[in-house]
């Protein structure tokens, strides 16, 4: 039973740190072109500060990984039900990196 429990969160931990660490990783190239167009920017009084985007994300991209790793469980992984929201799901997120 302990091996199947932490067989099981290292799948969720798994789920959750690669899309937060492709996010990292988009987010360090990103990064240094920020100063040349977003400051400058006239952007509305209503935005949120800047600490709060870095919270956004890694929220998102956390829900993101867990919610396709419940979709990889209970679809039957890669090789049942769950192959064709799984392979769109990765399609997007590509996309968006």
């Amino acid at each position: 039973m302990s091996d199947l429990l932490s067989k099981t969160w290292a799948q969720i931990a798994t789920s959750i740190l690669v899309p937060n660490m492709c996010g990292y990783a988009s987010g360090l190239i990103t990064r240094k072109h920020i100063k040349s167009w977003y400051e400058n920017l006239n952007l509305p009084k209503c935005r949120p500060p800047n600490y709060v985007f870095p919270i956004t994300w890694t929220t998102l991209y956390s829900s993101m990984g867990y919610a396709s790793y419940l979709v990889w469980k209970e679809g039957g992984g890669f090789n049942g039900a769950a192959r064709l929201p799984l392979t769109l799901y990765g399609a997007q997120f590509m996309l968006n990196m």
